[in-house]
């Protein structure tokens, strides 16, 4: 089948279409290609198709970095240039505003803040113990897995563990034991480290209390054992069994905060991006000195304390205990006497603040990849004067601010940031106020 690509549409996908008018998926192609492609799947309304042969590539086409690339379900615009892959993205989050009935802001779509780093930018990667005891990705929307031996978008120090462990095979108490590893790295002190998933998919209580660093093959200088999911331990025992930390400078106070957390709590991929994102946040929030700031899925920290230090009066809330404990070490490591961090979910969060009557002068909300829709009507309920939500999915980003645009919100910002280069996936960060 030849189809000529028409655009690039959310998961990464070129849209074309039969002489009939049926609608083809195909990934790896660029908008205005000729394309000639293979039907894979039928589905009702589309066919989902593989490329097998550009017959008018575009002016936007590089030649990708990884051999693996196709093979691998990693990255999926390494085939296009870096304005190319800006320019697909920002369509992606207007297409999904014009789907969801959203209003632009008047000054319209911000453009796309790049990422510092094109490649080189991943400090965790999340790896299939093969049976072999190789380790590798998944394939594209398959439970195969790929072998590898090197990844461009990964730092340079877990790529030397990949290689290494490719040449030298993996050490054989993970290799047997699970079917996922994490390698993590500290940008602090450049170390790696190792954090498993069982074969069962629980970590035993006999193997979890064990605290002895395992030596592996690699350069991966310790191992971090999940325990019950509520503590991890490593062998770095100076800092209150901290396994992970990053700087950030903050702009606004001309002063750099540390942060610290363990493995089994969220953090941002891309550390210098993430940098980018935390400033951007104190930049929209304003002047909240003495003001009412709820952090909802705050995590660690990673904005709660920084909107503590430019003087909100900060209540995160989080639901995993493991991120609290952490949050709360870092509210401390911070001096900060203006914020609390709550354990419950998000619903219940916005129930106390209800129940407590008292103003909320900005909600930042940051939920997983599904969105927040489960608590738009609390959040309609205790009415913020302004709210700052960050997605990594704009169609659920819009779906929710469906619910509070136009009135009683006018979207006021809308900024697209390029977290994961080389793939089609999106953060945003948006700005709403009462109208």
């Amino acid at each position: 089948m030849l189809i000529k690509i028409e655009k690039i549409v959310a998961g990464g996908f070129g849209l074309g279409r039969l002489p009939g008018g049926m609608v083809v998926f195909v990934r790896h192609v660029l908008p205005g290609e000729e394309v000639r492609v293979r039907e894979r799947r039928r589905r009702r309304g589309y066919i989902e198709a593989e490329l097998e042969q550009v017959e008018s590539p575009s002016p936007h086409r590089v030649e990708p970095r990884c051999p693996l690339y196709g093979r691998c379900g990693g990255c999926d615009l390494q085939h296009a240039a870096s304005g190319m892959q800006q320019l697909i993205k920002e369509d992606i989050v207007r297409e999904a505003m014009q789907r969801a009935g959203v209003e632009e802001p008047e000054g319209g779509i911000d453009s796309l803040i790049p990422s510092p780093r094109a490649f080189r930018y991943r400090r965790r990667l999340r790896l299939v113990v093969r049976r072999q005891g190789e380790l590798g990705f998944r394939r594209h929307r398959s439970r195969e897995t790929v072998a590898v031996a090197a990844c461009f978008l990964a730092e340079r120090e877990l790529d030397a563990v990949l290689a290494s462990t490719a040449e030298y095979g993996l050490h054989p108490c993970p290799a047997t034991r699970y079917r996922e590893l994490e390698l993590v790295l500290n940008s602090v002190d450049r170390r790696v480290h190792l954090v498993p998933v069982a074969r069962s998919g629980r970590i035993s209580r006999r193997r979890g209390r064990r605290r002895r660093p395992v030596s592996l093959s690699g350069g991966v200088e310790s191992f971090a054992w999940p325990s019950g999911g509520a503590r991890a331990f490593s062998c770095d025992r100076s800092r209150e069994n901290t396994v992970l930390y990053q700087k950030i400078t903050l702009e606004a106070l001309k002063k750099t905060v540390e942060t610290a957390w363990g493995p089994a709590c969220f953090s941002q991929v891309n550390e210098r991006q993430n940098e980018r994102l935390v400033n951007l946040v104190c930049s929209l929030a304003g002047d909240i000195s003495g003001k009412n700031v709820i952090d909802l899925y705050c995590g660690m920290g990673n904005f709660s304390v920084p909107l503590a230090l430019l003087g909100g009066r900060v209540t995160g809330i989080e639901e995993n205990g493991e991120s609290v404990r952490w949050a709360e070490i870092n509210m401390r490591r911070a001096e900060i006497g203006n914020g609390r961090i709550l354990q419950m979910d998000a619903a219940a969060g916005l129930d106390v603040a209800a129940a407590q009557g008292e103003k909320t002068d900005l909600l930042l909300l940051d939920p997983p990849r599904r969105g927040a829709a489960e608590i738009m009507k609390r959040v309609l309920r205790i009415l913020p004067e302004r709210i700052i939500y960050i997605s990594c999915d704009p169609a659920t980003l819009m779906r929710d601010l469906r619910r509070l645009t136009p009135k009683p919100y006018g979207l006021r910002r809308l900024i697209p940031l390029d977290m994961f280069p080389q793939t089609h996936h999106i953060e945003c960060i948006t700005l709403l106020e009462k109208n």
